[in-house]
């Protein structure tokens, strides 16, 4: 598997972003890349600074820094320690698409930001996608002018990096130049939310909740009861709601 580019993907994100030292056994926050030229030999070289945490959960003055892919180093011009990547989205996640999902979507300070996604690998072209509350908004100023989304757990974060600040405002440029806008994790067209026009919100929480039950469910029901729960489900739930829904009698529909 081919190494995963930290430093690219934390260089433009938010100061402060909880990560995790498998080292240290301990979150710490992001703080910085930094680019430097350490030698003639070794070229330049991308550091990613992170802050520690002391004995009372506070941040102290101590710094940790890590290569361009995570190893953890003595210092910053130590020596790498060990070859395994040590720098996590958390204690529980690596740098995949699940990891990156977990640590964009649990994140307050990412609201609001813009992430780059390179859709093919192969290619330079990057479209910019707005972080909101539960899922990712683009806008499509070349097709209708409208806002379009995707969930977290469906979006593709396996090529995606933070904007630059200049990239970001362009974006936002473009927004308002259409009476848009991106604001507390939402879409605004001609100022209102746009939100509710794109999708329901509710009903999109409703099904995320139905598919974590339904995942939960999924190994604890034996193969022979499945039918027999999938009946009942039908039977004395859905129907009974669709009548309800349709005003249908209850005489035409057993």
């Amino acid at each position: 598997m081919e190494k995963f580019n930290v430093a690219n993907f934390l260089e433009n994100a938010p100061i402060g972003l909880v990560l995790y030292s498998k080292f240290l056994g301990e979150q710490v926050e992001f703080n910085k890349v930094i680019l430097h030229e350490f030698s003639e030999y070794e070229g330049s070289q991308h550091i990613i600074e992170c802050l520690k945490y002391d004995n009372d959960g506070n941040l102290d003055d101590e710094k940790v820094f890590f290569d361009a892919y995570g190893r953890i180093k003595t210092s910053f011009y130590g020596n790498i320690i060990g070859t395994d990547v040590d720098l996590m989205p958390d204690d529980v996640n690596e740098w995949n698409d699940a990891g990156i999902c977990a640590l964009i979507s649990e994140n307050s300070m990412c609201v609001d930001k813009v992430l780059m996604d390179r859709f093919d690998p192969d290619d330079d072209l990057e479209s910019p996608w707005f972080i909101g509350n539960t899922a990712m908004w683009s806008f499509d100023n070349a097709f209708d002018n409208d806002w379009s989304s995707v969930r977290f757990h469906k979006f593709d974060f396996s090529n995606v990096r933070f904007a630059t600040e200049e990239e970001t405002q362009e974006f936002f440029d473009i927004l308002h130049k259409y009476g848009s806008d991106f604001k507390d994790g939402k879409p605004i067209k001609d100022g209102k939310d746009a939100e509710p026009e794109c999708r329901n919100a509710d009903k999109e929480q409703f099904f995320n909740a139905l598919t974590d039950i339904c995942d939960a469910w999924k190994g604890t029901i034996p193969d022979h009861d499945f039918q027999e729960v999938l009946f009942k489900f039908d039977t004395e739930v859905v129907l009974p709601e669709l009548k309800k829904a349709f005003g249908w009698n209850s005489e035409i529909i057993k």
